[in-house]
């Protein structure tokens, strides 16, 4: 799916900017799931 958007991106730039904000969202998950505790 985001391969086939990243195909359709005209400019580098765009992709790179994709790939950003999507290195961020994983970075929030990941601290999200380190604060929030385990249900035991």
């Amino acid at each position: 799916m985001i391969g086939t958007w990243l195909r359709k991106t005209r400019t580098r730039r765009d992709a790179s900017q994709l790939a950003q904000e999507r290195d961020d969202l994983r970075a929030q998950i990941l601290q999200a799931n380190w604060t929030v505790p385990a249900p035991e």
